[in-house]
């Protein structure tokens, strides 16, 4: 009778974890390898393929790049807005270098802000920076990397899914 006991508790438990798992109940992955997995994508403008973190949430874009020493070549942070067709503005409080902002609509972009200087660490107030029309995205990459690499005002966005 035990040797039957066993192979059916542990059968038991299995359907038990995978029904739980199906309801949602269970994480299949912790969050944070979710989020990890999720937020580093790719947006190509012209020929240039620059790796993005995403930053889709107020507490994300709050922060944005605030407080890093640097951005590698090739790589930036795209603001994901919760409205579309708006004109947010953003600001360099923390940051520690400059940035190109470049801002986009309806998969183009409409405006780069190129070599925007970081405020010195003891100001107590900060430039706003914004759009000169309605905007759905805004892409910041390192100071003088769209120049560096041709992108320009008109060119097409192609964003990561499912942006």
């Amino acid at each position: 009778m035990k040797q039957l006991f066993l192979p059916i508790l542990g059968a038991a438990a299995f359907i038990i974890i995978v029904g739980l798992m199906y309801n949602n109940k269970l994480p299949l992955k912790s969050p944070e390898s979710n989020k990890d997995s999720s937020k580093n994508n790719i947006v190509i403008i012209s020929d240039n393929h620059i790796e993005v973190e995403i930053a889709d949430s107020s507490d994300e874009r709050s922060k944005g790049l605030s407080g890093r020493d640097n951005l590698d070549e090739g790589k930036g942070m795209l603001f994901v807005l919760d409205q579309k067709n708006t004109r947010p503005g953003f600001w360099m409080k923390g940051m520690k270098m400059p940035i190109d902002i470049i801002w986009i609509n309806d998969e183009k972009i409409i405006q780069i802000d190129s070599e925007v200087p970081y405020p010195d660490e003891n100001a107590n107030e900060f430039q706003s920076y914004f759009p000169k029309s309605d905007i759905d995205y805004v892409l910041e990459v390192p100071s003088g990397y769209s120049n560096k690499v041709g992108i320009k005002e008109g060119d097409q966005v192609k964003l990561p899914s499912p942006y």
